[in-house]
């Protein structure tokens, strides 16, 4: 593509829905730079008239882009020059990188416009997000209380040990207790007491 005079490179991005909006509208024989919103030629592209990522930005970047954007793809370009095409990210790429989904199937972008697919997909992704710190809140909380049970468990064999004048096997048990939680200060003198 020329963006101007002697000049080769990437013009800009049109999306399935903005080509069948226009054919619909009747304007089937437009060309592609009536349609790229913002298209100028000469000008500089920019991240308000060319949605774009650089190969350096994570995919969380990625994924902020596309739902400002309201894209579900968007082009990978150089640092220094724009119009130097490098690639492009879609959103089932980014979910397949983060083990979402394992399919290859391309899902056609659909034909009313991008932005209800867009903004279903944000909420669903905060609330996936959310429902995955609520879950690893409670396990940990359960893993830290089933390891004090489990702590108290041994503390309390220790004591009965105590009481039938077994003090070796006490020490072992005061001493798991303290393998299974330092912060406990009856544990450690327990077993300080016994050694």
């Amino acid at each position: 593509m020329r963006p101007g005079r002697g000049r080769t490179g990437l013009l800009g991005m049109a999306s399935l829905a903005q080509l069948h909006k226009h054919v619909a509208e009747g304007h089937g024989g437009w060309t592609l730079a009536q349609i790229l919103p913002g298209y100028d030629s000469s000008g500089p592209l920019t991240v308000e008239n060319f949605p774009h990522l650089h190969v350096d930005q994570p995919l969380d970047a990625a994924l902020r882009h596309m739902a400002q954007a309201k894209l579900n793809v968007l082009p990978v370009v150089s640092r220094t020059n724009l119009r130097n095409l490098r690639g492009v990210v879609s959103l089932n790429g980014i979910l397949r990188a983060y083990g979402v989904t394992d399919t290859e199937e391309v899902v056609p972008e659909p034909a009313h416009p991008v932005t209800r697919h867009t903004s279903a997909f944000l909420p669903g992704l905060i609330a996936a997000t959310l429902g995955a710190l609520l879950l690893v809140g409670f396990l940990n909380y359960y893993y830290r209380a089933e390891r004090a049970a489990r702590a108290d468990r041994y503390y309390k064999a220790g004591n009965d040990l105590v009481l039938h004048d077994r003090n070796q096997e006490a020490v072992e048990q005061f001493r798991n207790a303290l393998s299974v939680t330092r912060d406990n200060q009856d544990y450690r003198l327990a077993w300080a007491s016994r050694w």
